[in-house]
């Protein structure tokens, strides 16, 4: 299936767009706002804005009576009685403020409303909305990345941490900015800008075009035009300084200084992606997520949900036991090796796909030491030129190299990480920990279609805290990088973090 791109922004051919600014969440003295109804529209009005809804704490909005002065007003109320608070927006009563935010969720939604949760990190806990709810509900349209009030209390008004974390777990969340405004100089911290056909300008059409993704949310900066084409995005903000895109789990996959944005979603390896403005001083836009569908986007979505229970399957390696470890360059340790099972390395970390070329690694194991043998097949070994050749350099991974990671433990928390590379090189850490000093011999040959390493690993040094005993587990991960392609193939499917060992496989010893 080709790569395509779901775009909330698309157009209809031969329709005119305009871009509409409003701001969604605004109290009155109907509530705990000083200022009057009219006071707060004649604000907004003054400022350039289009649209406004009145969103008093448990409060449905009531535009009878007001002079509109050229806004156009939405349905509004912040539900707060009884649990964390959120907005309906639309509707033609006020909802009920269930315990259970659930409730009050599908009866917006029963009305044709639109269910916004707000100031996610609010308070000194940051956790006004804890992530596990946030994960509960179901059925909302959108959150509060950003809630200008927020600025002056306790907590954060960003919250763009919890959604990368909805986003990157499946949920297409849309994302709001908001003043939250209860004084005069809460205005104009935040808003949204919608995208509506010209030819139709109401409160229907504005909250469709929310519901559907179709607008960006702002503290500053002006975002001009989101277009895609095949796989290419484009975003044009005038008065950006730099802009970014993010894809799953919060990973940055492409930066532009300046105004202009170009970027191909081919091979990025995330289900979905969005953008990201820096202007002047703190000021910031966020697009909505963009949806990707075909190609390796697919694939990894797959894998991560196959692989996102504890309990999913993960490969494993099981070594050969014997009396002792040999001489590494002993023809007896070459018998030993050519009788060990060995296990190839399963994903390309960029496509979801099989590797290229092979890498396995097998193990055996005596009494006090445990052996790994990495192979690593390479067609094009005069390429391989490595510059870190002393030991104990972290930055190994930067160069043709592989990585073990051991979690002797079996515990899914503290594990080491071996770094070796074809000049021979080694360095060793521990997570949480920073470098450690293990007790290992090691041996690398180079051949002219690839090169393999092995090592030998002490266990007490490796284990000091309790014995090894025959049928113990590690855990178990390994990760080659392959330079000359920026290739990246891993054993366990880990996604794009190898330090995850709740996801690493499994060595039987």
């Amino acid at each position: 299936m080709p790569l395509t791109i779901v775009n909330p922004y698309a157009r209809q051919p031969g329709r005119k767009y305009i871009w509409l600014k409003g701001n969604l969440h605004a109290h009155s003295n109907c509530s705990d706002g000083s200022r009057s109804p009219q006071e707060v529209v004649d604000a907004y009005a003054a400022g350039g804005y289009n649209f406004l809804a009145l969103t008093d704490h448990d409060v449905f909005a009531d535009y009878s009576g007001l002079d509109d002065r050229g806004l156009v007003f939405l349905p509004g109320n912040e539900v707060s009685a009884f649990g964390s608070h959120m907005l309906q927006l639309g509707g033609w009563r006020r909802i009920e403020a269930y315990a259970d935010r659930q409730k009050v969720i599908d009866q917006v939604n029963g009305e044709g409303g639109m269910a916004v949760l707000n100031h996610a990190n609010w308070q000194s806990q940051w956790n006004h909305w804890p992530l596990e709810e946030m994960a509960r509900l179901s059925g909302y349209a959108g959150m509060e990345i950003f809630n200008g009030v927020c600025v002056d209390l306790e907590g954060s008004g960003l919250a763009i941490d919890k959604w990368d974390r909805l986003l990157s777990s499946g949920r297409m969340v849309w994302g709001l900015a908001n003043d939250d405004s209860h004084r005069p100089n809460h205005d104009a911290r935040g808003w949204n800008v919608v995208q509506v056909a010209q030819s139709k300008v109401d409160a229907v059409e504005i909250l469709a075009a929310l519901k559907a993704g179709a607008f960006y949310a702002s503290t500053g900066v002006t975002i001009e035009a989101i277009e895609t084409k095949a796989t290419i995005l484009h975003v044009v903000a005038s008065n950006a300084q730099e802009i970014e895109v993010y894809g799953q789990y919060g990973a940055r996959l492409a930066k532009a200084s300046g105004t202009d944005l170009y970027f191909d979603a081919c091979n990025r390896g995330s289900p979905f992606f969005r953008v990201q403005c820096y202007g002047q001083g703190s000021q910031m836009a966020w697009t909505q997520p963009f949806l990707v569908h075909g190609g390796a986007e697919d694939r990894h979505s797959a894998l991560e949900k196959q692989f996102a229970a504890p309990d999913a399957p993960r490969p494993k390696l099981k070594a050969l036991r014997v009396e002792e470890i040999p001489a590494l360059d002993s023809a007896q340790a070459t018998r030993l090796w050519l009788a060990a099972v060995a296990s190839d390395v399963f994903y390309d970390r960029n496509t979801a796909g099989t590797p290229p070329v092979r890498t396995a690694v097998s193990a055996m194991v005596s009494q006090t030491e445990l052996a790994l043998r990495i192979e690593c097949q390479e067609p094009e070994m005069d390429k391989i030129h490595n510059r870190i050749d002393a030991d104990g350099n972290n930055a190994m991974w930067s160069e043709e190299s592989v990585e073990v990671y051991l979690d002797v433990e079996g515990k899914q928390q503290r594990y080491y990480q071996l770094q070796l590379n074809p000049a021979g090189a080694f360095c060793a850490s521990e997570s949480h920990a920073g470098p450690a000093t293990l007790k290992c011999r090691r041996r690398v040959m180079r051949q002219s279609d690839g090169w393999t390493v092995d090592i030998v690993l002490d266990l007490a040094t490796l284990a000091p805290d309790r014995p090894i005993r025959e049928k113990d587990q590690f855990g178990l991960h390994l990760c080659r990088n392959r330079h000359t392609v920026l290739g990246h193939y891993i054993w366990s499917w880990v996604g794009f973090s190898d330090y995850a060992p709740w996801r690493f496989g499994r060595l039987e010893l």
